[in-house]
C-alpha cells in the first residue's frame, strides 16, 4: 500500500518540478501538499484509497489541486478497475454521478456540464476515484468540470444508484401506455409513456405523440426504480408494479397498454417504443 502512496507523492512532484520549469525565471521552489487522505475498506476485499493534492510550480501563485487513487484486491494483490463495481460511461451511471455532483457541489458544478455523449461539454472520466460501504467516491482535478476557484471537485455516489456491466445487460423488455388515443389515419394524437428494462436498468418517457418527450433514466432495486431526468439530472423516483416478466407502470385512470397494431403504427411513423433507444445518452 505504501508503495503506491509514494508513487503518487513522487509523480505529483515531478509533475510541479516540470510545471516549474516553464518559469524558470521566478525566485519561487516548487511545491506540494497533501490536503487529504480518504481510505475505506469495501466487502472486507478491496483497499481504496485517494489522495488529494494541492501543488505549486512557483510561478506566480498558480497553483493545482488535484487527485490521485489506487483500489487493492486484498486478496489477489493487484489493482482493481473502476470498472470492477461501476459501469462508470454507461448513461444510467453517468447521469447519477453527475446528479451527485452538483448537489453536494452546488456553488461549482452547473448546467454547463452535462452527461451527453459525443458533447463537448460532456462529463469527463474521473481523475481519481475510490469505493466504500456507502458507495463509490469520484474526483475531478481542478478546471476538469467547474471553475478553477472551486479546486478538486468530488462527491459521493451511492451504490443504489449505480451498476455495474453485468447488472445492466439480460433480456430487454418494453412496455408502451397510451392515454386519450385519438387516430387521424396518417397521425395520431394523445399522451404516451414508454419504459424499457433491461438488467437493473430502466429507461422512461413520458410526453406527447409527435411531440418531444421527457426522459429519465436509472436503476432499480426490487420495484423501486431511483432515476434521472436526461437533461438535468434531477432525481425522479417512481414504482414498479411488478418484477417478473415485463414490470409494469401504474399510471392512473385513462392510461392503458398500446396495442400490437398501435405500435406498429407508431414505429412506422418514427415514434419511438424503446425508450432505452429514445433515451440514450
Amino acid at each position: 500500500m505504501q508503495k503506491y502512496a509514494k508513487a503518487f507523492l513522487s509523480a505529483e512532484k515531478s509533475m510541479a518540478r516540470k510545471w516549474r520549469a516553464g518559469c524558470a525565471t521566478s525566485p519561487y521552489p516548487a511545491e506540494v501538499r497533501v490536503t487529504d487522505v480518504s481510505a475505506s475498506i469495501y466487502k472486507k476485499r478491496y483497499a481504496s484509497v485517494t489522495m488529494a493534492f494541492s501543488s505549486d510550480a512557483g510561478c506566480g501563485g498558480v497553483t493545482q489541486q488535484s487527485a490521485r487513487s489506487f483500489t487493492i484486491d486484498l486478496k489477489t494483490g493487484k489493482k482493481a478497475k473502476l470498472s470492477k463495481f461501476v459501469a462508470s460511461t454507461a448513461g444510467v451511471n453517468r447521469l447519477a454521478t453527475l446528479s451527485a455532483l452538483r448537489t453536494q457541489n452546488s456553488d461549482c458544478v452547473t448546467g454547463a456540464v452535462t452527461a451527453r455523449r459525443g458533447s463537448t461539454s460532456s462529463l469527463p472520466a474521473p481523475d481519481a476515484w475510490n469505493v466504500s460501504p456507502k458507495g463509490v467516491r469520484v474526483w475531478f482535478n481542478r478546471y476538469a468540470i467547474a471553475a478553477g476557484a472551486c479546486g478538486a471537485v468530488s462527491a459521493l455516489v451511492p451504490w443504489t444508484d449505480v451498476a455495474t456491466s453485468a447488472q445492466l445487460k439480460g433480456k430487454r423488455t418494453s412496455r408502451v401506455y397510451v392515454k386519450d388515443l385519438v387516430d387521424h389515419g396518417d397521425s395520431f394524437t394523445g399522451a404516451i409513456v414508454g419504459m424499457t428494462v433491461q438488467g437493473k436498468q430502466v429507461a422512461r418517457f413520458d410526453g406527447y405523440l409527435f411531440s418531444e418527450a421527457y426522459c429519465t433514466l436509472g436503476v432499480r432495486t426490487g420495484k423501486k426504480v431511483r432515476a434521472f431526468d436526461t437533461e438535468s439530472a434531477s432525481r425522479y423516483v417512481f414504482n414498479l408494479s411488478g418484477t417478473k416478466g415485463a414490470p409494469k407502470l401504474r399510471l392512473g385512470k385513462g392510461w392503458r397498454l398500446a396495442t400490437a397494431k398501435e405500435l406498429s403504427r407508431f414505429r412506422s411513423m418514427g415514434v419511438g417504443t424503446d425508450a432505452l433507444k429514445f433515451c440514450r445518452l
